[in-house]
């Protein structure tokens, strides 16, 4: 599956539209369970994952601080999932 960015939706996200956070979760879901699994995380820790990545985007700003013209989205979301991966392995 391609992970193309949409940034139409990111621009939503920006603006505060709550359920492009679920149009969010959707298309991102798939990309967080395949970091997570690189990660080892089992199924049990993927839904995990997938909520604590979702809040680090809402809480630290990801959205905002991302810059388009310093790279891809999806690259810089898996920098992000790396590290609530590593977070949450070592809880």
């Amino acid at each position: 599956m391609a992970f193309t960015t949409n940034h139409t939706l990111l621009q939503k996200l920006r603006e505060g539209d709550e359920q492009a956070w679920f149009q969010f979760r959707d298309f991102y879901a798939p990309l967080i369970t395949i970091r997570g699994r690189d990660y080892c995380l089992t199924d049990e820790e993927i839904p995990s994952l997938i909520q604590v990545v979702l809040l680090a985007c809402h809480q630290e700003n990801v959205l905002v601080n991302y810059a388009r013209e310093r790279g891809r989205f999806r690259s810089y979301l898996r920098t992000v999932i790396g590290r609530c991966a590593k977070m949450l392995l070592k809880a």
